[in-house]
């Protein structure tokens, strides 16, 4: 097999592990937006998505497995890019595709282990008082992390949907592709996950400690804090 036909099969590979792994991206990121709404909206949102995408079946096929190979082709075709020396400045999407790219690899395991391994091992879920408590527990820059996460999230699936479409053969109207069809409903997806972030952290109503769960339980006692105690003294 040439290097171009090895490149075009990553390329595929690449494409179909994201669009799969898109089918629970959609779902995460949407419950991050009704975050907006408070506790009530946040936590009936994941309750029922939760029914759907923490089956084993779809944990296995469309999350974990679609995953680990988009993260595996990812740096194989990053690492035959710089072998071959292939360093020209490409467009600004595609520039930020893999900016966004680079920083979602950087953190996406440490997040599933804190998110979905650990409250698995230790029977719990994390909900709208428990992602609370992490803003307020590691402070403002924390919160920011998580939109920093959710913002390149939201983009790098869009626009890597629209490069999946094209390698599978099917071109989304131009109006959808390209210009304001592409950033206004990507800006305000982003957007929307932003105003999520900020509502779970408190920046926008307050939050009772009282809504702190198991999980945010577990963390303090890992990090040698007492819960009560520490909602006491913030």
């Amino acid at each position: 097999m040439t290097a171009a036909e090895t490149e075009r099969r990553l390329i595929r590979i690449q494409a179909a592990s994201g669009l799969t792994f898109s089918l629970f991206l959609v779902l995460h990121l949407l419950s991050t937006m009704f975050a907006s709404g408070g506790e009530e909206s946040f936590d009936g949102f994941r309750e029922g998505a939760r029914a759907f995408y923490q089956t084993a079946l779809f944990e296995i096929v469309v999350v974990a497995i679609p995953l680990l190979t988009h993260l595996c082709v990812s740096v194989a075709r990053i690492v035959r890019r710089r072998r071959a020396g292939r360093n020209g400045k490409p467009a600004l999407r595609l520039r930020l595709h893999r900016w966004s790219g680079w920083f979602l690899l950087a953190v996406i395991l440490g997040h599933v282990g804190a998110t979905r391994i650990a409250p698995l091992a230790t029977d719990t879920q994390v909900g709208f008082g428990d992602l609370n408590f992490t803003t307020v527990f590691f402070g403002v820059g924390f919160a920011i992390y998580y939109m920093v996460l959710g913002v390149c999230g939201t983009y790098h699936m869009a626009n890597g949907l629209t490069i999946a479409a094209s390698v599978f053969g099917f071109r989304p109207p131009k109006a959808l592709r390209m210009g304001p069809g592409f950033w206004v409903p990507v800006g305000a997806a982003a957007i929307a996950v932003v105003i999520g972030v900020a509502s779970f952290s408190g920046w926008f109503f307050e939050i009772d400690p009282a809504s702190w769960g198991s999980s945010s339980e577990l963390l303090a006692d890992f990090y040698g804090s007492d819960l009560e105690s520490f909602a006491k003294d913030r």
